[in-house]
């Protein structure tokens, strides 16, 4: 899942060899413990809060707080894409495959 935030920064939910991975501009904070890949339905929930990222898997099973120096506060979101690469917003066409399961 991309997040286009104000015009030039975008925020990326993946899975990374089965984990999730979350990205804001150059910003990583992977879930540790967080295997996904397992034909299991989860909760994903990301909060972001003044200068961290707070990432909750399964209601509270697995969760992390990260530091976040890029600020979000004031920025608009222009696009969200589930499921695959958006052509027309060049920063969310990076190599990312397209989402093969199911969204509730």
């Amino acid at each position: 899942m991309s997040i286009q935030i104000g015009q030039n920064s975008s925020a990326v939910l993946s899975l990374v060899n089965g984990e999730m991975n979350y990205s804001f501009n150059s910003e990583v904070v992977t879930l540790p413990n967080g295997y996904l890949s397992d034909g299991k339905w989860h909760h994903v929930e990301i909060k972001w809060m003044s200068g961290e990222v707070w990432i909750n898997l399964d209601y509270g099973q697995r969760e992390v707080t990260e530091p976040a120096s890029s600020k979000l506060q004031g920025h608009y979101v222009g696009k969200i894409l589930i499921g695959g690469p958006d052509s027309s917003v060049g920063s969310l066409t990076a190599d990312y495959g397209y989402f093969e399961g199911c969204i509730q």
